[in-house]
């Protein structure tokens, strides 16, 4: 006890076991554990994790729980209804006056905006019953982290899965919520990317495994909803943030310790994102005018054109970290050369991953998304009830 007091705060056991991996992992051979476990102690700590986060929202901001929704309300299904952007397309559904059914491994029935929880997992099946009697169709389930086969499962499975329920259950509008990521590189530094701008090819894993999983999901979507008699509306948000907790996206940088974090590139550097409340906003007035909303749509926030103008958002919500720039190159080289001494190391070749070409800056067209955000905005609450009810089938 004496010894756990002045070492303070540590694992036991930690250091030894990812030393384990480790050298199973240069050794070629078996983890220390069984991937079996591994996945069920993820998939607790997810759970865990979104309920505490859920708690702290809802102590964090204190709203009447809104009105139940009449019998004959329209109903709205919406898959990822726990995630992080899942949860704020549940609150303005709910908010236009949308019964909402939600789809996920977990329920949360704390949650106001969700009527009807459905605990699945998509990637083995989709019931029809799932969908039955929907309006309309959010599909915002996706993998947010792990590999080419985590992705492949959570992401392009369960939106094939999706469509083909709902052609089953005779539901014919998905709003389907894609990402910026699934866009080709710029072939030239000055090029500015819309809606019309090509999906990167088929099967580009050097793009990373988030990209390639949504790349890939959006083109099912493309070839099949279609001919499935499935209309579709497809959103591509930008890195969505949160005012409430402001944390720096990926993209932008690391965070090192404490306040520091590692700044790719310099802040008046491009940079697309977008509040995830006003995102959720465009999901939920897509649904409901479903006819008048354009068929694809580059969520950015035109207000947020830089890293800067970024990390200036944040500090008027009270964020208060610090900054270390590194240019994008200098970053790339580095990281291309610990995967190449790692792949020397274990005399295993790495997959090919384009660092530059992930983190290089893009420019959007961004004219469009400014039509949907303030389209969003204006619609009130005053005026759900009567916006919901035309998409009913």
């Amino acid at each position: 006890m004496a010894r756990r007091l002045l070492g303070g705060g540590d694992y036991p056991g930690l250091a030894e076991l990812l030393a384990a991996y480790y050298d199973a992992a240069a050794r070629g051979v078996p983890a220390p554990l069984a991937p079996d476990h591994l996945r069920r102690v993820t998939a607790l700590y997810e759970e865990l994790a979104a309920n505490v986060r859920g708690a702290a929202e809802r102590a964090a901001v204190q709203r009447p729980a809104p009105p139940e929704p009449a019998p004959s309300a329209p109903l709205a299904v919406l898959t990822g209804a726990r995630g992080f952007f899942g949860r704020a397309i549940a609150s303005e559904l709910a908010r236009r006056g949308y019964r909402v059914r939600g789809v996920s491994r977990s329920s949360d029935t704390e949650d106001p905006h969700v009527h009807e929880w459905l605990r699945l997992d998509l990637s083995r099946a989709a019931p029809p019953d799932a969908f039955a009697g929907a309006a309309v169709v959010v599909h915002a389930a996706a993998e947010s982290a792990g590999g080419y086969d985590e992705h492949q499962r959570n992401t392009i499975d369960v939106t094939r899965n999706v469509l083909s329920a709902m052609a089953a259950a005779g539901v014919s509008r998905l709003v389907y919520v894609s990402s910026l990521s699934v866009l080709q590189p710029p072939r030239v530094p000055w090029e500015h990317q819309d809606e019309r701008t090509p999906l990167a090819p088929p099967d580009a894993r050097e793009l990373g495994a988030y990209a390639w999983g949504k790349t890939e999901a959006e083109r099912v979507v493309a070839a099949e909803a279609r001919r499935l008699g499935i209309e579709t509306r497809v959103l591509r948000p930008a890195a969505l943030v949160d005012w409430r907790n402001p944390e720096v996206p990926g993209l932008v940088g690391r965070q090192l310790f404490g306040r520091w974090h590692l700044g790719l590139g310099h802040p008046s550097l491009a940079f697309a994102a977008c509040e995830v409340g006003r995102a959720a906003a465009v999901a939920a007035w897509c649904a409901a005018e479903f006819d008048r909303a354009a068929p694809v749509v580059n969520l950015i926030d035109p207000d947020i054109p830089t890293r800067g103008r970024l990390l200036e958002r944040f500090r008027r919500h009270g964020w208060r970290g610090r900054i270390v720039w590194m240019p994008i190159p200098v970053f790339a080289l580095l990281v291309s050369g610990v995967r190449l001494a790692i792949s020397l190391a274990t005399v295993r070749r790495a997959s090919r991953l384009a660092v530059w070409t992930i983190l290089r800056p893009r420019r959007y067209d961004t004219r469009l998304a400014a039509i949907a955000l303030e389209a969003a905005a204006r619609a009130s609450a005053a005026t759900a009830p009567q916006l919901a009810p035309q998409v009913r089938p």
